[in-house]
């Protein structure tokens, strides 16, 4: 099948110099974004066909726009995350199963929060490349941030999601510029005090700007930036759950001491007549 590529004329120049046991093949996504498949003996990069893309331009123009830096995402993620190797990718995919176990959670949890993390480091080694490329990369978040009308951050009580939100957003708005976010990260960072101390935020924000800040493009270390980036996480992810715990006890220590204080039925009465 002849596969119609939409949008991927910068990303050709990432993708050719993808280093990995096989080379990238480029198929369509039927609808939507672009994603891709870090198997090192074979990568893939997923599409949106052209009358997928024509369909969504029809109801949306804004996320059309945006389909080939989506591409150029997910090319960077081919280039950046995705190791040389089936052997160190195995490793890598250990450690993610190590660390869902250790802090006893899902192992989508974990890939949840390194995606958060590992999103802005890409697209930060791709304005390496491509000098220029912040702003699209800020409309892309943009726009996918908004297709859910926002995050409901004074609904959220989830220390997982609210930590990962807030670092998906704050890292494009400190190293993309996108001054657009700014009213939903004060949002955030008002949700996160929810959970944690003002220290606490700043040494999230440390641990995240380390992550961010590794590895260069073409720098041949994708193992080793790869296991930095996941020391990150397994750190990040235990504050959670020390924030969460504490959460739960002082909301279950606040409903106990509401029930104490509530008068007992028959208080001082003899009920039996």
């Amino acid at each position: 099948m002849r596969v119609a590529v939409v949008g991927l004329n910068e990303s050709r120049s990432v993708l050719a110099r993808v280093e990995a046991e096989a080379p990238v093949q480029i198929k369509e996504a039927v609808e939507g974004f672009a994603h891709s498949k870090c198997d090192p003996s074979k990568p893939e990069i997923y599409s949106p066909r052209t009358d997928a893309v024509e369909r969504i331009a029809e109801g949306d123009a804004e996320s059309a726009e945006v389909i080939g830096t989506g591409n150029l995402h997910e090319a960077l993620h081919l280039k950046c995350t995705m190791c040389k190797t089936n052997t160190e990718q195995g490793k890598i995919n250990d450690r993610f199963n190590a660390i869902a176990i250790k802090n006893c959670t899902e192992s989508v949890n974990v890939h949840q929060l390194h995606n958060v993390l590992e999103d802005p480091r890409i697209e930060r080694i791709g304005c390496e490349f491509l000098p220029g490329k912040e702003g699209d990369f800020t409309s892309l978040i943009t726009i996918m941030h908004s297709k859910d009308n926002g995050f409901k951050w004074e609904k959220a009580r989830n220390c997982l999601a609210v930590t990962g939100q807030y670092l998906l957003l704050h890292s494009r708005y400190v190293y993309s510029k996108a001054t657009c976010l700014t009213e939903e990260v004060d949002k955030g960072e008002k949700a996160m005090t929810y959970y944690y101390k003002p220290e606490e935020i700043r040494k999230i924000q440390e641990i995240a700007d380390t992550a961010i800040m590794t590895g260069h493009f073409g720098d041949g270390k994708n193992f080793e930036n790869g296991i930095k980036v996941l020391d990150c996480v397994e750190k990040i992810m235990k504050m959670i759950n020390e924030a969460q715990k504490r959460y739960d006890d002082e909301s279950q220590s606040q409903n106990e001491r509401t029930e104490d204080s509530q008068p007992q039925d028959g208080d001082g009465e003899d009920d039996t007549k």
